[in-house]
């Protein structure tokens, strides 16, 4: 079976090999409410780091704004309240995906800002300039890691066919690896390699910093 077909077949069944991890997030939600602890942060400091380097990926001729966004995996609106305002963010457009019809509900009785919508969706369905996933992945409560790896390529490939300009996304770093149970660690070299490959030859790898995942900024 080739490559293309792997990514078919398991985005296929990736709503069936998601209900786990919609669920420990749903109910960690009800536990915690709209916080970092409810989407399984440490605190709001380790997500700002990680927030810091994904907004890098805005080209400097953005940054007046007038852009489009597209957040993958959004909960209950942490990126969208990181950014809502920075200057990027001037008459621009923000849209959160989540596979979590709980979360989508927090985010939109959180925000009421005509720049932002909530969509409950395990893929992002419209093109945007930039589109970014953050902690998206980390999840796989038991599955498979070969199927789980594949469903992460495949579905940063989808990711970045609707992006105009850039994406980019974190994950659990495999070089610093905490062994939590259900967690996924990612290979950093390998995924620089499969974004130079598949995606784009203008990738930036950042896994210099104080968390135990690295980020990935790839450009058109």
């Amino acid at each position: 079976m080739t490559a293309d077909n792997d990514s078919r077949d398991v985005l296929r069944k990736a709503p069936k090999m998601l209900v786990p991890v919609v669920r420990a997030y749903e109910n960690r939600l009800r536990r915690c409410g709209p916080t970092p602890q409810g989407v399984f942060w440490r605190n709001q400091d380790s997500a700002n780091i990680r927030f810091e380097l994904l907004v890098q990926i805005i080209k400097a001729e953005h940054q007046a704004g007038s852009v489009s966004l597209a957040d993958l995996g959004c909960g209950y609106g942490a990126f969208w309240d990181y950014i809502k305002d920075m200057p990027f963010m001037a008459d621009s457009l923000y849209t959160g995906y989540d596979m979590s019809g709980d979360m989508i509900k927090q985010a939109t009785d959180r925000v009421s800002d005509s720049r932002a919508l909530f969509v409950r969706q395990v893929q992002v369905l419209s093109i945007a300039d930039y589109g970014f996933a953050s902690g998206t992945f980390n999840m796989h409560l038991g599955a498979d890691e070969e199927e789980w790896n594949t469903y992460i390529q495949a579905s940063l490939a989808l990711l970045w066919g609707k992006c105009r300009h850039g994406m980019a996304f974190n994950l659990l770093s495999a070089k610093k690896r905490e062994d939590m149970e259900g967690l996924f660690y990612a290979d950093s070299d390998a995924y620089l390699a499969f974004c130079k490959d598949r995606l784009s030859a203008s990738v930036e790898l950042i896994d210099d910093y104080p968390a135990p995942d690295f980020t990935v900024l790839v450009w058109r």
